[in-house]
């Protein structure tokens, strides 16, 4: 097994997120406190403590953006689902942000259906050139969108994509473009700040055993993973694309905020309890004892958005209370056995 290491940041994975998060940097703030105060603790008292050098960056951004007439389109009423939806094309295949304004719209539609296991967490019907025009007829249209959990307004938006997917796609890529130069300002503005995360990133993975070691810790030894790659953009977590693991330089930190961290088996145990005592969380791990289900299909299941699932499951995978493994494209959630057994005899041990 071998992995390459990045010490740069990706500028495209940087360029899209904070395009996202920089455009109502205030709700932005809301929804990531609220998601802090979910997993437990004050969140507006941990964001300010721990994640000031995040929120400068994504500050800066939005101060100096190069901003278009579509930015409501793009950015406004949209879920962090919708818009991973949307930008996955460009993760998925980066040199298309450079090559996609030569292409047609059955070109960029044959690519969504054939990446649609990747973009969606499903298989999508086969696609040939002759079919767009079919496809394009209201009642296929409004078929195809029904697939996912959207609201109205975010099925309106994709509705109108699928039209004409190289026009939005096309814009798009020259926004991803225009904005890189920001991306680098904002770096530039938070380098004094990042010199000690990037002096732990580099020592944490300074090895292929130390890497093995951080996958098995957050039970992704099974997705082949082969590249990891530093980033502030999701500063608090760690995001999987194909076999690329984006790494938030936060992420520890975090992690040892919430008690997650930690080797002592009473906090370990506390953990446990906590994540156990959440009902989302127990249907969570409820609904995967049945079977190992991926994001969407168990986000059907227990009635969440895909969104909220990822947010349970960060806390899940830390807690090894669930491991994911990669099967046919799609990233399954497992119930840990191991972990709740251990949970088990702790008790017995503490409490009998």
């Amino acid at each position: 097994m071998s992995f390459v290491i990045k010490q740069d940041f990706d500028p495209l994975y940087e360029t899209m997120m904070l395009l996202y998060q920089g455009y109502d940097v205030e709700k932005f703030k809301v929804m990531v406190v609220s998601q802090f105060s979910e997993v437990g603790g004050n969140g507006e008292e941990l964001y300010q403590k721990h994640l000031k050098v995040f929120d400068k960056y994504i500050r800066t951004f939005h101060k100096n953006r190069i901003s278009s007439d579509r930015d409501e389109f793009y950015f406004n009423y949209t879920s962090v689902d919708y818009y991973n939806y949307f930008i996955s094309l460009y993760l998925i295949d980066k040199s298309l942000v450079y090559s996609v304004q030569q292409m047609d719209n059955n070109q960029v539609l044959e690519l969504i259906f054939q990446y649609g296991n990747e973009m969606f967490d499903q298989e999508l019907p086969e696609y040939s050139s002759e079919a767009f025009e079919e496809f394009k007829k209201a009642e296929n249209m409004i078929a195809f969108v029904n697939r996912f959990d959207l609201n109205e307004k975010e099925k309106w938006k994709m509705f109108m994509i699928m039209q004409n997917p190289l026009d939005y796609y096309s814009y798009f890529a020259q926004l991803i473009k225009d904005n890189i130069p920001v991306f680098e300002k904002s770096i530039e503005a938070i380098k004094p700040s990042l010199e000690k995360q990037m002096e732990h990133y580099i020592t944490a993975f300074s090895d292929e055993e130390k890497t093995i070691k951080f996958l098995n810790e957050n039970n992704m030894i099974n997705c082949d993973v082969n590249e990891i790659i530093p980033t502030m953009a999701s500063a608090a977590g760690v995001v999987l694309t194909l076999q690329t693991c984006y790494y938030g330089l936060l992420f520890d930190k975090v992690l040892t905020v919430f008690g997650l961290k930690s080797n002592k088996t009473t906090e370990f145990l506390m953990t446990c309890l906590k994540a156990l005592s959440d009902h989302s969380k127990f249907e969570i791990l409820t609904s995967l004892k049945e079977s190992p289900k991926y994001a969407t299909e168990l986000a059907a299941q227990v009635n969440l958005t895909p969104a909220t699932v990822s947010h349970h499951m960060s806390t899940l995978l830390a807690a090894h209370l669930v491991y994911v493994e990669k099967e046919n494209g799609k990233y399954y959630y497992h119930v840990d056995e191991a972990t709740l057994k251990e949970v088990i005899q702790l008790l017995r041990k503490t409490l009998l």
